[in-house]
């Protein structure tokens, strides 16, 4: 079981920064009310729901310093999850790590330069591309494959950044998250987006909710809401244009 908690404190769920999924710096909305990304609304709805709301809460952090707080115990559970982490089952081996159902799932897909060719694979890559992508996020080996083959790599910290690279021409490709991504799109007020060849995704994410073994009590009650969630439709409408499907 959890150790006992003085009177003020509360177990941390901690959220990576994600755009506007998890925004460690909020801004206030027209109301006054810090809104800080679909997730981060996603998961508070179900402390409230849970009734976890009196012993947890969810705090946004930058994404490497979320991911080690977890590692090292100091975060009862992380999000958005498991494979946020490279080489996830080494690094967790023996651990008794918690993995819920997926709430939403992230899609990498390689943006072009418009007039440059679509990218279906590795051997579209050359002397001739170069790569913007997101240094913090997780790669495997197609996506490292990439990378490799390009003749130069830019490594920025948000995906409003990857975007901004390519408007500039400065890169031919950039390989982005979705839905990440369609908020730099939207801050950029950029109605027409980059294209990318739709059957190629080097990574396809189930984003969910992680915890350490001994916070079973409340991640079996996180899991129960997000079921209910789920049957309800009420996840769909939590998570508003943030909830991929099928669109991308």
């Amino acid at each position: 079981m959890p150790s006992q908690l003085n009177a003020k404190e509360k177990f941390i769920i901690a959220g990576g920064e994600l755009a506007t999924l998890f925004d460690e710096h909020p801004e206030r909305d027209e109301f006054g009310m810090l809104r800080q990304g679909a997730y981060h609304d996603l998961i508070s709805h179900i402390l409230r729901e849970t009734g976890l709301d009196g012993t947890y809460q969810v705090l946004v952090y930058s994404m490497p310093r979320a991911k080690s707080g977890f590692s090292n115990k100091k975060f009862a559970c992380f999000s958005p999850g498991f494979e946020m982490f490279s080489n996830p089952e080494e690094r967790f081996k023996n651990m008794g790590i918690l993995s819920s159902q997926p709430f939403n799932k992230a899609i990498i897909r390689v943006l072009s330069r418009q007039g440059e060719p679509l990218i279906s694979g590795a051997k579209d890559i050359g002397k001739q591309n170069t790569i913007s992508y997101v240094a913090e996020g997780p790669i495997n080996k197609e996506m490292r494959l990439l990378l490799e083959r390009a003749s130069d790599v830019y490594p920025v910290d948000s995906e409003l950044e990857n975007i901004k690279l390519l408007m500039a021409n400065r890169v031919t490709n950039a390989i982005v998250f979705y839905p990440d991504v369609l908020s730099a799109y939207a801050n950029l007020n950029m109605n027409k987006h980059f294209p990318y060849d739709r059957t190629f995704a080097p990574l396809r994410v189930d984003e969910n909710i992680i915890c350490h073994e001994n916070h079973k009590v409340a991640f079996d009650l996180i899991e129960q809401s997000l079921t209910r969630m789920k049957l309800s439709g009420r996840l769909k409408e939590l998570l508003g244009k943030a909830y991929l499907g099928d669109k991308y």
